[in-house]
């Protein structure tokens, strides 16, 4: 896959675990599931979403040293204040 296409997906993946975290949150400050008001309490639809913010978490935690390459990030050699 080209290095556009792994940027995309990477963005995805990024996107879905914040949206992912948004709603744990929701969740534990005012017990409030978007996820369920939006596909039901557990419906195909809502364990389909939660299947794709598990995946997009898996696929970060798996290929991290290639996400870093993939975006030039190099983590020891940047100041943290420069």
């Amino acid at each position: 896959m080209s290095d556009f296409g792994c940027k995309s997906i990477d963005v995805i993946a990024y996107t879905l675990l914040i949206i992912a975290a948004v709603s744990w949150g929701w969740i534990g400050f005012f017990g409030f599931d978007l996820v369920a008001m939006l596909f039901g309490n557990m419906t195909r639809a809502s364990k389909f979403v939660y299947s794709l913010f598990c995946m997009a978490a898996f696929h970060d935690l798996l290929s991290m040293p290639a996400i870093l390459r993939r975006w030039d990030i190099h983590l020891n050699n940047h100041p943290a204040h420069t």
